[in-house]
């Protein structure tokens, strides 16, 4: 990822406005963003409602950053309810070359699902308290993911599986290929399964290093 910016912009808080309304503006900012748009996103609680699907685009020379702002105050992104995911990339076309930075994830059911997805890092985010999994790559296949830094933590809903790391679908109807998965904290995942880093049959050419997974009823890593 290089870091090439074309636009610089931030997105502030409206402190006048409730979580929703200042969830449906992230919403808007976020679905306009180009190749080589950083966009920081100021510290306050960001509800996404309706359904939020960015089918973004960026290039290895100008990639699309979201990152939230250095502060004691995290910027949260989460949902009203479970009904749907926090958020989900790549569903209607090709998503690539976009960096989601220190941002923290909770509510809704899946917090981030990933589709159509290629050329994606995940870095220094909180991610918690989902109504199933944290992240999940099992609709197609994805590759080059960076998933560094994360703590991931408390997927413990008695009706979903509960995994952390959701990587590929069973029998390799979708796979993951030359991704990093490394130096996350994962931890407290039940539900159903609650394995912490489960990567699916099919998968190949990924590392899965230097990360620290306890407390999860089933396999830490599952591979």
């Amino acid at each position: 990822f290089r870091r090439v910016l074309f636009r610089s912009i931030r997105f502030a808080y409206e402190s006048n406005r409730s979580a929703i309304e200042n969830g449906r503006l992230l919403a808007d900012a976020l679905g306009k963003l180009s190749p080589g748009d950083m966009l920081t996103i100021a510290p306050g609680r960001y509800s996404l409602s309706p359904k939020v699907s960015l089918n973004l685009r960026g290039t290895s020379e100008k990639p699309i950053w979201i990152v939230g702002e250095k502060s004691n105050v995290p910027v949260v992104i989460t949902r009203p309810d479970n009904k749907q995911n926090v958020l989900n990339l790549g569903e209607s076309s090709r998503t690539e070359f976009i960096c989601l930075r220190n941002l923290e994830f909770t509510g809704g059911s899946t917090l981030i699902r990933f589709h159509d997805c290629h050329h994606i890092w995940l870095d220094r985010c909180h991610l918690h308290h989902a109504g199933a999994e944290g992240i999940t790559t099992n609709t197609r296949d994805t590759s080059y993911f960076f998933i560094t830094g994360n703590h991931f933590h408390d997927f413990n809903e008695s009706a979903a599986t509960g995994e952390a790391m959701y990587l590929g679908a069973n029998q390799g109807k979708a796979v993951m290929s030359y991704s990093v998965i490394a130096h996350n904290h994962v931890h407290h995942c039940s539900g159903q399964q609650g394995d912490g880093i489960e990567l699916k049959q099919g998968s190949h050419h990924n590392w899965i290093f230097r990360n620290h997974v306890h407390d999860t009823q089933y396999p830490c890593i599952l591979v």
